[in-house]
């Protein structure tokens, strides 16, 4: 007796075989709870808050995280409009 397959279950396992997981990550994305941290940090009024928000160890993932992003974007070249 056969039994009934959903086509769409079909399907998600076609695509499964036809597109390789990617092993890591394109890039190192830090988690949220950094990016909770680093938005007290930017909406903080308080200067004590602030320079001690700037130590935390997310808050200086995240910048790095940004900075490695810039220079990334900066070494591929100028974008400007095609035509």
């Amino acid at each position: 007796m056969a039994i009934w397959r959903d086509p769409l279950d079909e399907l998600i396992d076609d695509l499964g075989r036809a597109v390789p997981a990617s092993p890591t990550p394109a890039q190192d994305i830090p988690p949220m709870e950094d990016y909770c941290v680093f938005g007290r940090y930017m909406l903080s009024r308080d200067p004590a808050e602030r320079l001690r928000l700037a130590e935390d160890p997310a808050v200086q993932r995240i910048q790095a995280f940004h900075d490695r992003l810039a220079r990334a974007r900066r070494s591929s070249g100028p974008v400007g409009p095609t035509g």
